[in-house]
């Protein structure tokens, strides 16, 4: 078995000629699949694109609900195509300290290895420790495991160095920033029919606040 090629995969549109589909569509036209929200389970749900969805979402939330902690909520582009859109954001910006927040990879599966399942569903925020752009900052996660702790939120650590975020072109603007990255756990990431914890997502953002809350208190 293989995966199929591009030129091997077609889209029926229900046309009958190629003059009927360019009435329909052109050329550099966008195609998803079709996955509606789903709860499911204990706490579960399924849709596409959950990745960065979330971290979206969190970012709308904080920006409604903390007035009294002073922050920038950056909403980036084309982070899965090269970090496009995380550059010149922490170049506007230029910030000392950023969390970058995302969907991350999770297949606990059974009869798979424990040292080869990233992350869980249920555990708690992933906080990432190195990834293929970022060898995260040790003391700033310490400070983010110890807020965890102080607030009894559950949290893991992302057990792998595959991939990359946003952080691999924030950390380096002008003279650097100190970047962590907290996660939620998705299973079935990139596909249109991705899973994620509610309790997961729920710890994640009680997590961000803590964290905001503890760092205006310093600076007070």
């Amino acid at each position: 078995m293989r995966a199929l090629s591009i030129d091997e995969l077609y889209i029926d549109i229900g046309a009958k000629s190629k003059e009927e589909a360019e009435k329909l569509v052109s050329i550099g036209d966008y195609v998803s699949f079709a996955s509606d929200y789903v709860e499911f389970g204990e706490s579960l749900v399924k849709a596409k694109a959950l990745d960065n969805r979330v971290g979206c979402s969190m970012l709308v939330n904080l920006i409604k609900e903390v007035k009294d902690v002073s922050f920038y909520a950056v909403f980036t582009v084309m982070e899965e195509v090269g970090l496009v859109g995380a550059g010149p954001a922490a170049y506007e910006v230029n910030p000392d300290i950023s969390i970058v927040l995302e969907g991350t990879l999770c297949y606990d599966m059974p009869k798979l290895d424990t040292h080869l399942v990233p992350t869980y569903l249920n555990k708690g925020p992933a906080i990432s420790l190195i990834d293929r752009t970022t060898v995260f900052n040790h003391e700033f996660r310490k400070k983010i495991v110890s807020i965890a702790e102080k607030n009894n939120i559950p949290y893991q650590y992302r057990k792998t160095s595959m991939g990359g975020n946003d952080s691999g072109k924030i950390h380096t603007t002008k003279e650097g920033s100190i970047t962590t990255t907290i996660s939620v756990p998705c299973r079935y990431i990139h596909s249109p029919a991705s899973v994620m914890s509610k309790n997961d997502y729920d710890n994640t953002y009680l997590l961000l606040k803590a964290i905001l809350s503890e760092f205006e208190r310093e600076e007070l």
